[in-house]
C-alpha cells in the first residue's frame, strides 16, 4: 500500500493552499484592519458556498439533533478560531504563525488518546513530538524571540497557540458531521454560522476607533491577493480539508497540516523578506 493514498492529496492541496494564504493574508493585513478584513472574507466564501448549494439543488436542511453541534463548530472553529488566527498572524511573522498553528496534530493526538482511548502508535508520538520540538526550535530561535512577555512577538505566538487548540477541535468534532452532510455544506453552514461571531468583532473594532477609518484604496494586486485568499485559501482550502477528513478520518488528516509551515516559511522569506536562519529551517524539517 503506498504511503500517500488517492485521498491523501486533498489534504495535501488544503495544506499548501494555507501554506500560500499565510504569506498572502500577512501583506493584505497590512492594508485592511483584521475585522473588516476577516466579514469581507467569509461573507464572500459564504455566498460562493450557497450560490454552489442553490445550483446544485443540494438545499441547507439539517437534521435538528445536529443544530447544536454545527453551531458550535461554526462559532468556534470559524469565528473565534478565526479572530485568534488573524490577529496573532497580525502579531507575529508568518512562518511563526504556520509553524505554531501545526502544533495542532499534538493536542488532537492528545485528545484522542486521553478522551476517546485511542492507542497512537509510538512512532506517532515520536514523530509528532520532534515536530513541536521543530515549534519550539524555530520560534525561541526567531528574531525579537525571547519568551517572556517583553518580546515582540510573545502575544502573537501565544494567540496562534490557542488558535491550534480550537483548529484541533474543529478537525476532530467535523468528522462525525461528515457522515450526514458533504463538505461543501458543512462548510456553508459552519461559515454562516460563524460570519455574526466575526460581525460582531468588526464593529466592537470599529466602535473603539477614535476616528473614522480611511477608506482603503484597493489595488489591483491587493484584489488579486483578496481573491485569492476567499477562493482558493478559504472555499477550495476548506472543501479539500473536510474531504480529506470525511475519506481518511481527522487524526491522519491534521498530520498533513505539517505542510503548512514549510511552505509559508520559504514564501515569507521569498516574498515578505522576513528573516529565516538555519535554527528555523532546521526546525521546519523536524
Amino acid at each position: 500500500m503506498s504511503i500517500i493514498e488517492k485521498y491523501d492529496y486533498f489534504s495535501i492541496i488544503a495544506a499548501l493552499l494555507w501554506g500560500i494564504n499565510y504569506v498572502a493574508v500577512k501583506s493584505v493585513l497590512a492594508e485592511i484592519p483584521e475585522s473588516a478584513f476577516l466579514v469581507i472574507r467569509f461573507t464572500i466564501a459564504v455566498a460562493i458556498l450557497f450560490l454552489y448549494l442553490i445550483v446544485t439543488k443540494e438545499g441547507l436542511g439539517i437534521e435538528r439533533s445536529d443544530i447544536g453541534k454545527i453551531l458550535l463548530l461554526g462559532v468556534l472553529g470559524v469565528g473565534f478560531y478565526n479572530i485568534l488566527w488573524t490577529t496573532g498572524i497580525h502579531l507575529t511573522t508568518a512562518s511563526n504563525a504556520a509553524l505554531i498553528i501545526s502544533t495542532s496534530p499534538l493536542f488532537a493526538q492528545l485528545y484522542v488518546q486521553i478522551i476517546h482511548k485511542e492507542k497512537i502508535g509510538f512512532k506517532r508520538w515520536i514523530y509528532t513530538c520532534l515536530s513541536f520540538y521543530g515549534v519550539f526550535l524555530m520560534i525561541s530561535q526567531s528574531p525579537g524571540a525571547n519568551f517572556n512577555f517583553h518580546s515582540r512577538f510573545f502575544i502573537g505566538n501565544l494567540i496562534v497557540l490557542v488558535s491550534a487548540l480550537l483548529f484541533a477541535a474543529y478537525t476532530l468534532f467535523s468528522k462525525p458531521l461528515l457522515n450526514r452532510y458533504s463538505p461543501v455544506k458543512l462548510n456553508a453552514l459552519t461559515m454562516a454560522l460563524g460570519l455574526p461571531v466575526l460581525i460582531v468583532y468588526c464593529i466592537l473594532n470599529v466602535a473603539r476607533m477614535r476616528a473614522p477609518a480611511v477608506p482603503v484604496q484597493v489595488s489591483r494586486i491587493m484584489a488579486w491577493k483578496m481573491t485569492y485568499i476567499i477562493v482558493c485559501g478559504t472555499v477550495a482550502a476548506y472543501i479539500c480539508w473536510y474531504t480529506g477528513i470525511e475519506k481518511t478520518g481527522p487524526v491522519k488528516v491534521i498530520l498533513f497540516h505539517y505542510i503548512v509551515p514549510v511552505s509559508s516559511m520559504v514564501l515569507g522569506f521569498l516574498f515578505l523578506r522576513e528573516p529565516l536562519n538555519l535554527f528555523q529551517v532546521f526546525g521546519g524539517i523536524l
